[in-house]
């Protein structure tokens, strides 16, 4: 852990995630969840590689945190410092057959969610942002949303996860298929989104940007953030210096498609996911911001010039990529990555909160 830098900066936290995998429903996590609690480490890690699928391991991590317990007070403990002032929740692959029809299987975590944000001491997250299956069609995925909302006043946005790729040693979303976003069902729940006031958070691997960016395109009126920078790939196929080269040149020209487009703002975030190679998750010694700043600043410095200061905002995908760091190491990245790119102080204010703050639609509190 580290000292954290400038701790009187107000931040809001765009994109964490919330998990009890014992006690909720959450497919293939809560089962290794409930098998591996009480094992030894090494036992535990043996099992861990039996029941999950290789992909979601290399994805995320062999030690990945979201087999157990992260709820508010985990969440609230890691800010180690930081100004957090509010947070962003989004949806992971929840499913709650016991809500009716496919359509509302989510409804009760986004109702969820929404007791968290009443429990005191800590009541976050400030705003949530739910799933919908919306290759379901227009007027079933409306049918949902009028459900989430009544479940969660501070609902959001939505996010349906395009994440895909062929490669059997990445993970695939569960609701994910090649070309997705282009078919007319897909395209007919997202107007529901949009009639619905909802913002759209796009979760692709860097292969999928120039898709993004088509299905941007066709909602020239809507309002879409693109998570985790893209997620450029660094396993499989791109493991290595010259598949990590080639996965940039790619990763730098889908970026470029999609920042184009006005109606899209990026997250700074998830980049430290096992996925993206940095190899984090498999030393014996945690980085030190320092070491991460020196890995990563170049990428966070293309797509802050690609996007511009009002359409960026630093978050964590804690506790995903808790795997990688701490939450003090990975803020006082981003700070230092500010410091890089000598950012007045009224850029960084927007980088920390006020872009999420806008976005989201949150009052300071």
């Amino acid at each position: 852990q580290e000292e954290a830098l400038d701790p009187a900066r107000e931040i809001v936290d765009p994109h964490h995630h919330l998990f009890n995998p014992v006690a909720e429903p959450r497919g293939d996590i809560s089962l290794a969840a409930k098998v591996v609690r009480h094992l030894s480490p090494g036992v535990r890690e043996s099992l861990m590689r039996a029941l999950l699928p290789k992909a979601g391991i290399k994805t995320f991590g062999i030690n990945s945190p979201v087999v157990t317990r992260y709820l508010a007070e985990e969440l609230h403990a890691d800010f180690a410092g930081h100004s957090v002032k509010q947070t962003v929740i989004v949806e992971a692959q929840y499913v709650d057959k016991k809500g009716g029809k496919p359509e509302f299987f989510q409804v009760s975590e986004t109702k969820l969610y929404y007791d968290n944000s009443l429990t005191a001491p800590i009541n976050l997250p400030h705003a949530c942002v739910c799933f919908v299956d919306l290759r379901l069609g227009k007027d079933r995925v409306a049918a949902a949303l009028a459900k989430h909302k009544e479940a969660n006043p501070n609902l959001r946005g939505l996010r349906h996860q395009l994440a895909w790729h062929p490669d059997p040693l990445v993970f695939s979303a569960r609701h994910a298929h090649e070309g997705m976003s282009r078919t007319e069902n897909f395209r007919g729940g997202l107007e529901a989104v949009q009639e619905a006031g909802l913002t759209f958070d796009i979760f692709v691997y860097h292969t999928q940007l120039k898709e993004a960016a088509d299905l941007v395109l066709a909602f020239p009126d809507m309002q879409f953030v693109l998570d985790h920078v893209g997620t450029p790939i660094g396993i499989g196929a791109y493991a290595g210096d010259e598949g990590r080269k080639r996965a940039r040149k790619e990763w730098e020209e889908g970026i470029l498609a999609v920042a184009a487009l006005p109606n899209v703002v990026v997250k700074l975030s998830g980049l430290f996911m096992p996925v993206c190679g940095f190899g984090y998750e498999s030393r014996k010694t945690p980085p030190t911001s320092d070491q991460v700043l020196a890995d990563s600043f170049s990428y966070f410095q293309f797509v802050f010039e690609a996007f511009g200061e009002d359409r960026c905002m630093f978050a964590s995908n804690f506790p995903v990529d808790r795997v990688s760091m701490s939450y003090g190491v990975l803020y006082n990245t981003y700070k230092k990555v500010c410091d890089k790119l000598n950012l007045a102080d009224e850029v960084r204010d927007k980088l920390f909160s006020q872009n999420a703050r806008r976005f989201y639609k949150l009052e300071a509190n």
